[in-house]
């Protein structure tokens, strides 16, 4: 028997995980890089396409080269990542809200937990949350500690600038009109370093 420990995942799924991690699916890109981050990216098994395009993060981490590809940009191909036998799998909240795709990680007993921000704070508990299962917990609280001190400098920077001095931004995502939700990770970054969306 494996022992288990239970986390609660970002839509609040009690989710019972090997103690020990020694095979990660990131199916959801920003669980790669943070678990390249916390010095575990050599048990990267499985991502999705986007990290095999990541030139700097292969560079860092050229094992993700090898990695299994069960998603692209559809839906999670199973046998792909059965084939993988990861103990462990991140996905994003779009992929866990189709029953379709938890229905077959459900079938082969794959643990996953479901990854869901659009703030800083809600993207300093994924990054928590993974530093937790992957006992990485140190290495996670010294980048949020090192985050918050770079925030905290910025902020005290931008005392000082007069609004009529603030950049004007616009953020496009993918195609030149579409653009981040007010209520977004990106936004609120902006909004923190002085910008003003337009």
């Amino acid at each position: 028997d494996v022992p288990m420990q239970t986390v609660i995942d970002q839509i609040g799924r009690e989710v019972e995980v090997p103690i020990e991690v020694n095979r990660i699916a990131t199916l959801f890109a920003i669980t790669g890089h943070v678990t390249v981050m916390l010095g575990e990216g050599e048990k990267i098994v499985a991502v999705n396409n986007g990290l095999k395009r990541d030139i700097l993060l292969t560079e860092i981490c050229p094992t993700i080269l090898d990695a299994f590809t069960p998603k692209d940009s559809g839906s999670i191909n199973i046998e792909e990542l059965v084939r993988a036998d990861p103990d462990v799998v991140f996905i994003e909240s779009d992929v866990a809200a189709s029953e379709r795709e938890t229905d077959k990680l459900d079938e082969f007993n794959i643990p996953y937990i479901v990854i869901n921000f659009n703030t800083i704070e809600e993207q300093q508990d994924m990054i928590r949350l993974i530093g937790k299962i992957l006992n990485q917990e140190d290495r996670a609280k010294e980048y949020i500690m090192e985050y918050n001190d770079i925030l905290e400098l910025i902020q005290n920077n931008l005392k000082e600038l007069p609004e009529e001095e603030r950049y004007s931004i616009y953020h496009s995502v993918n195609e030149a009109y579409r653009t981040d939700p007010k209520e977004s990770l990106t936004t609120e970054w902006i909004q923190m370093n002085g910008g003003q969306l337009v």
